[in-house]
C-alpha cells in the first residue's frame, strides 16, 4: 500500500517536469546555422564601416609628383655652383597609412572618404668630405572622397573595386634647408580589384591591388556597423 500511494504521489510532479521540458525544447535546440545565419543578416544589414590601412609600391602618382628629381635646388648660378659639391643619393618612398570610412547607399555602392599620410626622403653627402648632410623630405596628407562598388556581397567575403579622388598637402624641404615649403595639388587613387575577410563578429581584413598615391599593394582591417 505504501509503494501505491508513493507512486501516485510522484505522478504528477513527473507529468509537471515533463510538460516543463518539453516547453523548453524549442528555445534550446535553435540550430547553429540558424544562428549563424542571424549573424550574417546582422552583417549584410549594415551600413557603414571604419578600417584602418597600409599601402607599399612606388605607384605612377609619386612618380610624377615628385617634387625633388635630386633633392638640391638649381633655380640660380649661385645654387648650381654651391649645390654642386653635393652627392644625393637614392630616393626613398615610404609606407601609406591612411584611415577611410565608407556607408552604403545601395546594394551594392559604398560613398566614403580617405584620409592618408605618406613620406618621401633622399639623402645627401658631401663630395669632398664624404658626410652626410642634411637630406630632403616630404610629407604629404591626403584626403579623398571616394565611390566603392562590391560585385559579391555575402557575410565571409566580399570582392570590390573603387576609385578616389581628392587633393594633397605637401610640405617640402630641400636638401640642406631648415625649413618645409607647402604646397596643394589634385591626386587620385583607383582600386582595381579588392577582397574582404570577416574575422568574426563585424571585423574583418582587407587586401587589394591598385594605382595611386596610397601605394600599389595594401592591407588593413576595418570594422561594419
Amino acid at each position: 500500500m505504501k509503494n501505491d500511494t508513493t507512486n501516485t504521489g510522484r505522478t504528477p510532479l513527473l507529468k509537471e517536469a515533463a510538460t516543463a521540458l518539453l516547453a523548453l525544447l524549442p528555445a534550446l535546440s535553435v540550430p547553429a546555422p540558424a544562428m549563424a545565419q542571424g549573424k550574417a543578416t546582422d552583417l549584410l544589414s549594415s551600413k557603414q564601416e571604419i578600417s584602418v590601412g597600409i599601402g607599399v609600391g612606388q605607384t605612377l602618382v609619386d612618380a610624377l609628383a615628385t617634387p625633388f628629381p635630386d633633392g638640391l635646388r638649381r633655380d640660380t648660378p649661385m645654387e648650381e655652383y654651391n649645390n654642386s659639391k653635393y652627392s644625393p643619393g637614392q630616393s626613398y618612398t615610404g609606407c601609406a597609412y591612411d584611415l577611410s570610412y565608407r556607408r552604403k547607399l545601395g546594394k551594392h555602392w559604398y560613398a566614403g572618404a580617405y584620409v592618408a599620410f605618406r613620406t618621401r626622403f633622399q639623402n645627401a653627402r658631401n663630395i669632398q668630405t664624404g658626410l652626410p648632410v642634411n637630406g630632403a623630405r616630404t610629407n604629404i596628407l591626403t584626403l579623398m572622397p571616394s565611390l566603392r562598388y562590391y560585385y559579391r556581397d555575402t557575410p565571409k567575403m566580399r570582392w570590390y573595386s573603387e576609385i578616389a579622388i581628392g587633393g594633397e598637402a605637401f610640405w617640402e624641404r630641400k636638401m640642406r634647408e631648415s625649413s618645409f615649403k607647402h604646397t596643394l595639388q589634385s591626386t587620385a587613387h583607383i582600386t582595381y580589384i579588392g577582397t574582404t575577410i570577416t574575422l568574426g563578429g563585424h571585423f574583418f581584413m582587407f587586401g587589394e591591388l591598385g594605382e595611386g598615391n596610397i601605394g600599389i599593394l595594401r592591407c588593413g582591417a576595418g570594422y561594419r556597423f
